[in-house]
């Protein structure tokens, strides 16, 4: 009976954990602005450079549009969890389950590092790891 008690107690504070991450900032379409990074800073993407725009459409649902050059090439569901990032060493908040970044120039799934209400970055959770910015279009 102790053990089922310790279970549902680590359980129940899992819950916990993850009740609190909210999505209202990131709710909105946006522009994909650029990617960088990499071991030696080498990585820059941008839409001029690789010729293909991607726009971001995270619902309040926890769902997702992903559009490339105006047509929409993925939809599906996203999970925001706290996770302990490499680069501050604190609990941050991190999306993922959205399309793979390995055929696309954008990372989607990663810490998010808000910049501003209309500007936030999605970066890989490693030292010599890309992220990409995005600009609120609505």
């Amino acid at each position: 009976m102790l053990a089922l008690i310790l279970v549902l107690g680590t359980v129940a504070c899992g819950l916990d954990q993850t009740a609190g991450i909210v999505n209202n900032d990131l709710v909105g379409k946006w522009r994909w602005i650029s990617t960088d990074g990499g071991f030696d800073l080498d990585i820059h993407s941008t839409p001029e450079s690789t010729g293909k725009s991607y726009m971001l459409e995270i619902k309040k649902d926890y769902k997702y549009l992903l559009y490339e050059n105006k047509t929409q090439i993925h939809k599906g569901t996203y999970n925001l969890l706290p996770k302990k990032s490499i680069h501050s060493g604190e609990m941050e908040r991190f999306i993922q389950n959205i399309l793979g970044t390995y055929s696309q120039p954008i990372v989607l799934n990663g810490r998010v590092q808000i910049i501003s209400k209309n500007e936030f970055i999605i970066s890989e959770n490693m030292y010599d790891g890309i992220g990409s910015g995005f600009k609120r279009i609505e």
